[in-house]
């Protein structure tokens, strides 16, 4: 008896939420709404598709939901309208749909959501990436563009203002970053930024690091800096290098200005690696200068070498 209580009670409280979630988001029965839970590059790529997603689907009613609500930002980094944004809680993925692509329904676009065992295993696949396996769930042709990010003047003298005030002297500098959602911190050793720190400094860089984190912040003449993600681009391109794990961070700065290194973790990833399934030139997202490089997790004294001789080119 007491079972099955515990059960119907546990039952009311699902409803309840449930009611409470569908009030919430108040999806109309002509309105596309998305949900999109995780990283900045999966929103990245499924913002720079939205377009044509509604060419396609001849609708302009499109409404989205984050998690993260500091995400919302990268609306405003494209040339993309959209109805409104609802902030919802990761427990209420629970009454959202799963492998469908339904009008007037919540829709979590990412591939743990979509038939996750073909689209996870497309990914790597002979030459398939994570942005065609996105073009894929949203039932666009796979030779579809992504649209690129477009700077405003707003963000622009933001972004300035920012450098400057990192770099007040002007000097030459590169912007490490070394952290990234999609794999274990000491993938590439903190070591290694260490000594890349240090060896840029030696070559009178100004060295700026897009962490807050310890012991990162604290490697000798180091700038932690921190910047909004409208910023991102424009205060990239202040900057004569930008030097980077690859994250989602790097999709969004991947048309930046400026010379880029971008570092994969030698490792397998999902079908493929990090490199055959994310790479930015792979993918279509990077304009030049950028070069990909693979890193193992014992890195060493040759990768660091090489990383200075790109940078002396």
């Amino acid at each position: 008896m007491r079972k099955q209580l515990r059960r119907l009670k546990n039952n009311i409280k699902r409803y309840l939420s449930k009611r409470k979630f569908i009030n919430k988001i108040d999806i109309k029965s002509d309105e596309w709404f998305f949900i999109l839970p995780y990283g900045i590059g999966d929103l990245y790529l499924f913002i720079s598709l939205l377009n044509a997603f509604k060419r396609e689907n001849n609708s302009q009613n499109v409404s989205i939901g984050l998690v993260k609500q500091f995400q919302s930002q990268l609306f405003e980094v494209f040339d993309v309208q959209i109805n409104r944004i609802v902030i919802i809680n990761n427990n209420e993925l629970q009454f959202c749909s799963r492998n469908s692509l339904s009008i007037g329904k919540p829709i979590i676009l990412h591939p743990e959501y979509f038939f996750p065992k073909s689209f996870y295993s497309l990914i790597g696949y002979k030459g398939i990436t994570l942005n065609d396996v996105y073009k894929l769930m949203l039932n666009l042709p796979i030779q579809t563009k992504n649209e690129k990010p477009i700077l405003n003047q707003i963000h622009l003298v933001a972004a300035y203002t920012k450098y400057n005030l990192y770099n007040p002297e002007r000097n030459q500098s590169v912007l490490l970053s070394p952290h990234a959602n999609s794999f274990v911190e000491n993938t590439i050793a903190f070591e290694f930024w260490q000594k890349l720190t240090e060896e840029l400094n030696l070559m009178d860089y100004r060295v700026l690091i897009n962490s807050n984190k310890q012991p990162f912040i604290d490697i000798k003449h180091v700038v932690p800096v921190d910047f909004s993600l409208t910023e991102a681009i424009p205060f990239v391109e202040h900057c004569e290098f930008f030097i980077g794990v690859r994250s989602g961070f790097c999709d969004l700065i991947s048309t930046a200005k400026t010379k880029k290194i971008i570092i994969y973790p030698d490792m397998n990833w999902y079908t493929g690696t990090y490199l055959s399934g994310s790479g930015l030139y792979n993918m279509g997202l990077a304009n030049d200068p950028i070069t990909e490089i693979e890193i193992g997790k014992n890195s060493t004294e040759i990768d660091l070498l090489n990383i200075l001789n790109i940078i002396n080119t």
